[in-house]
C-alpha cells in the first residue's frame, strides 16, 4: 500500500494552495481530484459566466495576480488559465480522475484513503473540496409537475438549452438572479420568486466595493464559531462583473416579473408569500449599511468625503405588486430554475470526531481538533474571506504549518 505524509483532496484553488504551501515547505503529498484539475469551474458554471472579484484580488499563494487587468474580471476559460498556470508553477502532484470515497482512521495512526481504484495510508489529510459543496434542492421541488423542466442553477449552460417558453426562477442567490438576467435579455418571459438577499454597490467613491472590504479588514474578520460549526451556506451579497450595479431592481428593470418567496408547489401551481415589499427593503437596508461603514471607515482615517449615495435603490411607490400563486401551465412556463443554495457532505469522513451532528466538521483555523485531520477553502470556516480566491490561501498555509511541524518531528 502507498504511504505518503500527506493527502490534499481536490484541485481547486485551495486544494492548490495547500499543495503550494506543502510543497514550499518540503512535505511529501499528493493531490487526489475526482474530475479534472478545477472541476467545479468546469461542470458547474453557465457559458457567460464570469467572477465578481476582480483579478487584481486573485491571491493564491505564491501566485498573486500580476498582469495588465487588474480590474477585470475572469471567466470561465480565464479561471482555468489561472489555476493551470499555477499549478504549473510548482508541478502540483495531482492524480485527476480519483474521487476519494473514505477517510477512515489506520491502525497504529494515520488515515486510509479509499479510492475507486485503490487504497492510500496518509498521515495527514487536508479536505479542499470546495467552497460550495452539492446543490441544495428544498423539498417541494419534487412537487412539481414532471411537464414542468426542473434544473438547478449548477446545471444551466445557456438560454436555448431550455424549452421554449416562460422560466420561473425561485431565489435570489446571485447565480440565479444573473441567470434570469441573461434569459430575460435572450427575450424570456422571466419571473424571479424573491428570497432573503442583501446587495452593495460595484464602485463606492470610485473604487470597487472588494477592494474597499479588503482594506477594511472585512475579509479577514472572524466569523466562525469553532465550538458550534454551522452547515448552512451563508448569506452573500448580490453582485456581478463590471462597474454597474446589479441588484433584484436592476434585473426588474430589464423586465423581469417579481414574486414573494415560495410557500408552496402542487404540480403546475405555485403558491407565493406576501412579503415582497419587505424582502426588497431588506436588500437596500444591506445596500445602505454597506456604504455607511465605507464613509465611516474613509473618515476614520482622515478622508473629507462626503455622505454616499445609493442609485439603484427602490423608490418610494416603484416595488411592484407580487401575485398571490402562479399557474406554470397557463402562464406558458416551461421551466424551473432552483437558485437555492448548496449544502456540504463530509459524510465520506468516517474518522470519530471530526463532524459535529449538524455534519459540518469542527476546526480553528482549518485545524480539526483530530490529530492529523484539516479543512481548507470552505465558506466561513474562519475568516470571512477563507472561501474565495483572495482568502482560501490564508487557512493554507496555517494548515502547512501544522503538517511541517509535524513531519520535523
Amino acid at each position: 500500500m502507498e504511504h505518503v505524509a500527506a493527502v490534499v483532496i481536490g484541485a481547486g484553488q485551495a486544494g492548490l494552495s495547500a499543495s503550494h504551501e506543502l510543497a514550499t515547505r518540503g512535505v511529501e503529498h499528493v493531490i487526489l481530484e475526482r474530475g479534472e484539475l478545477g472541476d467545479t469551474w468546469r461542470t458547474r458554471r453557465w457559458r457567460s459566466f464570469r467572477i465578481v472579484s476582480p483579478n487584481s484580488l486573485n491571491l493564491l499563494p505564491g501566485y498573486e495576480y500580476s498582469g495588465p487587468e487588474p480590474d477585470a474580471f475572469l471567466d470561465t476559460a480565464g479561471i482555468l488559465e489561472y489555476l493551470e498556470g499555477y499549478a504549473g508553477s510548482f508541478r502540483a502532484p495531482i492524480r485527476t480522475g480519483t474521487p476519494v470515497r473514505e477517510v477512515r482512521p489506520a491502525e497504529n495512526g494515520g488515515y486510509f484513503v479509499r479510492t475507486p481504484d485503490s487504497e492510500l495510508r496518509a498521515d495527514h489529510v487536508i479536505v479542499a473540496t470546495g467552497a460550495f459543496g452539492h446543490a441544495s434542492l428544498p423539498v417541494l421541488a419534487a412537487r412539481l409537475s414532471p411537464a414542468i423542466r426542473s434544473l438547478h442553477t449548477d446545471d444551466y449552460w445557456a438560454p436555448e438549452d431550455l424549452p421554449p417558453g416562460g422560466v420561473l426562477v425561485v431565489g435570489t442567490g446571485q447565480s440565479g438572479l444573473q441567470i434570469g438576467d441573461e434569459l430575460a435579455r435572450a427575450g424570456r418571459a422571466v419571473t424571479v420568486a424573491v428570497g432573503r438577499h442583501g446587495w452593495v454597490p460595484r464602485r463606492v467613491y470610485g473604487r470597487d466595493q472588494m477592494t474597499w472590504r479588503w482594506d477594511n479588514g472585512d475579509y479577514r474578520s472572524i466569523v466562525a464559531d469553532p465550538d458550534h460549526p454551522k452547515a448552512d451556506y451563508p448569506f452573500t451579497f448580490l453582485a456581478r462583473w463590471g462597474v454597474d450595479d446589479f441588484n433584484v431592481r436592476t434585473v426588474w428593470q430589464t423586465g423581469v416579473r417579481l414574486a414573494g418567496y415560495v410557500v408552496g408547489v402542487d404540480g403546475t401551481r405555485i403558491t407565493l408569500g406576501s412579503s415582497l415589499e419587505a424582502l426588497l427593503g431588506e436588500g437596500d437596508h444591506v445596500a445602505r449599511e454597506f456604504v455607511g461603514r465605507i464613509r465611516d471607515f474613509c473618515r476614520g482615517r482622515g478622508e473629507n468625503v462626503p455622505e454616499p449615495e445609493l442609485h439603484s435603490h427602490w423608490r418610494e411607490g416603484e416595488i411592484p405588486d407580487g401575485p398571490e400563486s402562479i399557474d406554470l401551465a397557463a402562464e406558458g412556463i416551461r421551466t424551473v430554475i432552483w437558485s437555492t443554495g448548496y449544502r456540504q457532505d463530509f459524510s465520506w469522513i468516517r474518522v470519530p470526531g471530526v463532524l459535529a451532528a449538524n455534519g459540518a466538521p469542527y476546526q480553528r483555523q482549518g485545524v480539526s481538533p483530530v490529530s492529523g485531520i484539516y479543512f481548507v477553502g470552505l465558506h466561513r470556516m474562519w475568516q470571512a474571506g477563507s472561501g474565495t480566491l483572495l482568502g482560501c490561501g490564508w487557512a493554507a498555509t496555517h494548515v502547512a504549518e501544522q503538517v511541517a511541524k509535524v513531519v520535523a518531528g
